[in-house]
Protein backbone atom coordinates (compact mmCIF):
# COMPACT_ATOMS: atom_id res chain seq x y z
CA UNK A 1 0.00 0.00 0.00
CA UNK A 2 1.17 3.49 -0.84
CA UNK A 3 0.44 5.17 2.50
CA UNK A 4 1.32 2.32 4.86
CA UNK A 5 4.10 3.10 7.33
CA UNK A 6 5.24 1.13 10.35
CA UNK A 7 3.93 2.25 13.74
CA UNK A 8 7.38 3.36 14.91
CA UNK A 9 7.73 5.84 12.02
CA UNK A 10 6.14 9.30 11.96
CA UNK A 11 3.03 8.91 9.71
CA UNK A 12 4.10 11.58 7.23
CA UNK A 13 2.40 9.99 4.20
CA UNK A 14 -1.06 10.03 5.75
CA UNK A 15 -0.55 13.53 7.14
CA UNK A 16 0.60 14.68 3.69
CA UNK A 17 -2.62 13.29 2.21
CA UNK A 18 -4.63 15.04 4.95
CA UNK A 19 -2.94 18.35 4.11
CA UNK A 20 -3.64 17.97 0.39
CA UNK A 21 -7.31 17.17 1.09
CA UNK A 22 -7.87 20.15 3.39
CA UNK A 23 -6.00 22.52 1.07
CA UNK A 24 -8.21 21.41 -1.83
CA UNK A 25 -11.36 21.91 0.26
CA UNK A 26 -10.14 25.40 1.19
CA UNK A 27 -9.46 26.23 -2.45
CA UNK A 28 -12.95 25.06 -3.36
CA UNK A 29 -14.35 27.43 -0.73
CA UNK A 30 -12.30 30.33 -2.18
CA UNK A 31 -13.56 29.52 -5.68
CA UNK A 32 -17.17 29.39 -4.49
CA UNK A 33 -16.68 32.64 -2.58
CA UNK A 34 -15.39 34.39 -5.70
CA UNK A 35 -18.11 32.92 -7.92
CA UNK A 36 -21.04 33.90 -5.67
CA UNK A 37 -19.72 37.20 -4.25
CA UNK A 38 -22.37 37.25 -1.48
CA UNK A 39 -20.10 38.66 1.24
CA UNK A 40 -19.88 42.44 1.35
CA UNK A 41 -16.91 42.74 3.70
CA UNK A 42 -14.76 39.66 3.46
CA UNK A 43 -12.70 40.50 6.54
CA UNK A 44 -15.84 40.50 8.68
CA UNK A 45 -16.90 37.01 7.59
CA UNK A 46 -16.21 34.42 10.28
CA UNK A 47 -16.03 31.48 7.89
CA UNK A 48 -13.41 33.34 5.83
CA UNK A 49 -11.06 33.48 8.83
CA UNK A 50 -11.64 29.82 9.69
CA UNK A 51 -10.91 28.70 6.13
CA UNK A 52 -7.81 30.91 6.07
CA UNK A 53 -6.62 29.26 9.28
CA UNK A 54 -7.09 25.81 7.76
CA UNK A 55 -5.49 26.79 4.45
CA UNK A 56 -2.37 28.43 5.91
CA UNK A 57 -1.84 25.84 8.64
CA UNK A 58 -2.02 22.85 6.33
CA UNK A 59 -0.12 24.56 3.50
CA UNK A 60 2.86 25.12 5.77
CA UNK A 61 2.58 21.70 7.40
CA UNK A 62 2.41 20.03 3.99
CA UNK A 63 6.11 20.57 3.42
CA UNK A 64 7.03 19.82 7.00
CA UNK A 65 5.28 16.45 6.87
CA UNK A 66 6.71 15.68 3.46
CA UNK A 67 10.28 16.17 4.65
CA UNK A 68 9.94 14.89 8.21
CA UNK A 69 11.21 11.33 7.62
CA UNK A 70 14.10 12.41 5.41
CA UNK A 71 15.62 15.21 7.46
CA UNK A 72 16.29 13.84 10.91
CA UNK A 73 19.18 16.07 11.94
CA UNK A 74 19.12 18.03 15.17
CA UNK A 75 19.04 21.36 13.33
CA UNK A 76 16.00 20.26 11.32
CA UNK A 77 14.22 19.09 14.46
CA UNK A 78 14.77 22.46 16.16
CA UNK A 79 13.61 24.30 13.03
CA UNK A 80 10.60 21.97 12.79
CA UNK A 81 9.55 22.80 16.35
CA UNK A 82 9.96 26.55 15.81
CA UNK A 83 8.10 26.59 12.46
CA UNK A 84 5.37 24.32 13.77
CA UNK A 85 4.82 26.44 16.87
CA UNK A 86 4.68 29.69 14.87
CA UNK A 87 2.31 28.05 12.41
CA UNK A 88 0.16 26.80 15.29
CA UNK A 89 0.09 30.31 16.76
CA UNK A 90 -0.98 31.80 13.40
CA UNK A 91 -3.71 29.18 13.05
CA UNK A 92 -5.08 29.93 16.51
CA UNK A 93 -5.05 33.69 15.87
CA UNK A 94 -7.03 33.18 12.66
CA UNK A 95 -9.47 30.84 14.44
CA UNK A 96 -9.88 33.48 17.15
CA UNK A 97 -10.73 36.09 14.52
CA UNK A 98 -13.30 33.70 13.08
CA UNK A 99 -14.90 33.19 16.48
CA UNK A 100 -14.74 36.92 17.18
CA UNK A 101 -16.55 37.87 13.98
CA UNK A 102 -19.03 35.03 14.45
CA UNK A 103 -19.92 36.31 17.90
CA UNK A 104 -19.99 39.89 16.68
CA UNK A 105 -22.39 39.09 13.82
CA UNK A 106 -24.67 37.08 16.13
CA UNK A 107 -24.88 40.00 18.58
CA UNK A 108 -25.75 42.42 15.75
CA UNK A 109 -28.61 40.21 14.49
Amino acid sequence: MLFFQPLIVFPSSILFLECITLILISLLYYKRLLDEMKVEQLTRSSIFWVVNAIFFYFSINLFMYLLSNYLETEVYQIAWVIIHNLNYLLRNILFTLGIWYSRKSSLES
